[in-house]
């Protein structure tokens, strides 16, 4: 069946949506719901599907890019295949586990690899913002909402590390929350009831989930967004910022003065999780880098890693496929080339938005830039949420992927 351009773009757009949306982790049941097998879902057979029509369409039309951006794809794609068959030949008795740890490598590669080719069409970056900013405020609604009535089983909700709720969707506020206010302050293509919104669900998830990072990211981002526009706004515009900063002094001002426990767990992050400190992410950190440089070539798919006690012991009831650092995780499994790759691919997005803001006078390219930087240190270096997180890895990933198209497109040398 021959699937035309705008049917093919459209069905990528729709599991975009989808993906960000709900808010899929291992602390609620709805990730099941989609489930194939184990840890693959239907968006892993969509994205496959989707992916094998692509490439069969360049190898029946004669068309098979090998401009340097589908030259690194490609190695990236057999960098990834020489990393899943090393996971295999490793865990010979844990095949299962090998292609659980695999798949969301796979969903990063097949959206890069569909965005590349010829049957994906570039979308503009303020519909992308946009589309991404209305998928977040479902995920927000609906993770309130999972709060509220976490007693119905369909739910099947679970706190985690010391009562926290919610998942590594939330830290996508980062980029939603400061585009939201440069939408707000500068473009107004976004309802100030629904921005409001917004907000108000975004703190109520934030303060949920106990995540201090991107709630100091999204408060430099506001702060640097206001400075150099505050004496340009009207007063109008700037009667709807002091209403929404009324909101959020207020709303969090009451929660905080509760004595829930909850607010008590909020105040005393440090001390609700023995794997979380400061201190047991450095020797996390360190104890690893030492592995990395032993095995230059990485264990492959399906190893299990473990926090490090600052007493240089594993934490063992941590056992999982990733630890609080992409790049540790990344390096350990994939090896340097892998490893290279994968960076390589993240920070040339960031500086070709830098390079087109340049080019095109618009300041949203470098403003994605500086969110992308922000995800980085949010879902990369402080955690492994790019690599497991459903929402963080499709938006980065996708980011990634129409960054390429939009070099394409104006011809840039980078």
């Amino acid at each position: 069946m021959k699937i035309n351009r705008i049917n093919y773009n459209n069905l990528f757009w729709i599991i975009f949506f989808v993906m960000i949306a709900l808010p899929l982790h291992a602390s609620n049941r709805l990730i099941s719901y989609l489930s194939i097998t184990g840890m693959v879902s239907i968006f892993h057979v969509l994205l496959g599907g989707m992916l094998i029509y692509a490439f069969a369409a360049a190898i029946k039309s004669h068309r098979i890019s090998i401009a340097k951006n589908s030259l690194l794809i490609y190695i990236f794609g057999v960098s990834l295949i020489v990393t899943l068959i090393r996971g295999i030949e490793n865990h010979p008795g844990n095949i299962n586990n090998v292609i659980g740890d695999f798949s969301m490598y796979f969903l990063s590669y097949a959206i890069l690899s569909i965005i590349n080719s010829r049957l994906f069409e570039s979308v503009d970056l303020r519909w992308f913002l946009r589309i991404t900013f209305y998928a977040m405020t479902i995920c927000l609604t609906i993770n309130v909402l999972m709060y509220a009535t976490s007693g119905f089983s369909f739910w099947g909700v679970s706190a985690f590390n010391g009562g926290r709720f919610g998942g590594g969707y939330v830290s996508l506020i980062v980029v939603t929350v400061l585009y939201g206010l440069y939408d707000f302050l500068y473009e107004k293509t976004i309802s100030t009831k629904i921005f409001i919104y917004h907000i108000v669900f975004a703190i109520i998830s934030s303060l949920l989930a106990q995540s201090r990072t991107h709630i100091i990211l999204c408060a430099v981002g506001c702060v640097l967004l206001l400075i150099p526009f505050w004496g340009k706004l009207s007063s109008k515009t700037l009667f709807k910022v002091a209403i929404v900063l009324a909101v959020v002094t207020v709303g969090s001002a009451i929660f905080l003065s509760g004595n829930s426990e909850l607010v008590q767990r909020l105040l005393n992050m440090d001390i609700t999780s023995k794997t979380e400190t400061t201190a047991s992410r450095v020797t996390t950190w360190i104890f690893y880098w030492n592995r990395i440089k032993q095995n230059l070539t990485g264990t492959g798919f399906g190893e299990i890693m473990y926090f490090i006690n600052p007493s240089m012991t594993y934490a063992l009831d941590t056992a999982t496929y990733y630890v609080d650092c992409s790049f540790a995780v990344i390096l350990y499994k994939g090896g340097w080339i892998f490893g290279l790759l994968y960076f390589l691919f993240v920070f040339r997005s960031v500086y070709i938005n830098f390079i087109l803001s340049k080019k095109t006078k618009d300041k949203l390219y470098t403003f994605t830039g500086v969110l992308l930087l922000m995800l980085v240190v949010s879902t990369m270096l402080m955690t492994a949420q790019v690599i497991h997180t459903y929402a963080i890895n499709t938006f980065v990933w996708t980011l990634i992927g129409i960054t390429n198209k939009w070099e394409k497109m104006s011809a840039l040398k980078v």
